[in-house]
């Protein structure tokens, strides 16, 4: 009689090979996790993203399980352009890692129309062509640094509802572009332009800072409850 097998003392680790049954995840190797192929076999992978301890080998697979309110943190540098559906309303939290562009003319992250997200905590790096990051949908940004990887394309896109309360943003032909009926808040942050220049005071005392010299000025953002347009 066939009796469950105890690998708890971790007799069998599995950190390779492609099977044609999904790998349970005790019989994984640390630190790796059970990977569903899109040919119908199975293999296992090191883990780039997780969801309340749940690991996924990659951040958009993390990004396509969550659910409403959760938080999908960033485990290793990676390297993908991942899109926030339609639908979604989420965290993605970059836990001090660096996300980077794949250069196929994608933005890093898409917020898409209809999504709602927030994105913090880490590192975003664009592509040679396109946006860094696009928000079609509400996104804010906190804690955020994002360097273009172009300075043919603006390194944000704003399409829907962004709100940018700190962080650090390099780049681009404009550092943040935003759209016609789009609407941008600016409560914090450093830019590598005046924000000014894209949005308008709301009523504040002060609007930024600049510090540095000719042609390497950045901009610090000091109004006490935003720039808004």
């Amino acid at each position: 009689q066939e009796s469950a097998f105890d690998n708890s003392a971790k007799t069998v680790a599995v950190s390779g090979g492609t099977f044609s049954s999904a790998v349970a995840s005790d019989l994984c190797a640390e630190g790796y996790a059970p990977v569903a192929n899109a040919d119908g076999t199975y293999s296992v992978g090191a883990p780039v993203a997780q969801i309340s301890g749940t690991v996924f080998t990659s951040l958009q697979a993390a990004i396509d399980a969550a659910q409403d309110g959760e938080t999908v943190m960033l485990l290793t540098d990676a390297t993908e352009d991942v899109t926030i559906a339609a639908g979604k309303n989420i965290t993605l939290d970059l836990n001090g890692k660096t996300l980077t562009n794949t250069n196929a003319g994608k933005a890093t992250p898409t917020i898409a129309k209809d999504a709602t997200a927030t994105v913090k905590n880490g590192n975003i790096i664009g592509g040679t062509s396109f946006y860094a990051i696009q928000n079609n949908g509400t996104a804010t940004l906190e804690d955020v640094t994002a360097t273009a990887g172009n300075n043919g394309s603006s390194m944000i896109d704003n399409y829907g509802v962004l709100t940018i309360s700190s962080g650090a943003y390099t780049g681009g032909l404009d550092t943040v572009k935003n759209e016609p009926n789009a609407k941008l808040t600016i409560t914090g942050g450093t830019f590598s332009f005046d924000p000014s220049t894209k949005v308008k005071n709301n009523g504040t005392d002060y609007i930024v800072k600049r510090a540095g010299s000719e042609g390497a000025y950045t901009y610090t953002v000091l109004a006490k409850s935003g720039l808004t347009s």
